[in-house]
């Protein structure tokens, strides 16, 4: 569950780095296209992480295997 908070968090802490550098501003919005396809990319990366862990359970596979042989 950690890995996930702090996953959702990265975009959140990247726009608050960028945005407390005095001397370099960004043009326009410049900075919006990278967080929202790291965010997109974290939130696809802890969704298959996911679905594989709750594949790979011991018991969903017991499950699964009594229902095959029925």
């Amino acid at each position: 569950m950690r890995i996930a908070t702090i996953l959702a968090t990265l975009p959140m802490t990247a726009s608050l780095a960028l945005a407390q550098q005095p001397g370099q501003q960004l043009p326009n919005d410049q900075a919006i296209p990278g967080l929202m396809f790291f965010t997109l990319f974290a939130a696809l990366a802890i969704g298959v992480g996911g679905l594989l862990y709750f594949l790979r359970k011991r018991s969903n596979r017991e499950i699964m295997k009594k229902s095959l042989e029925d």
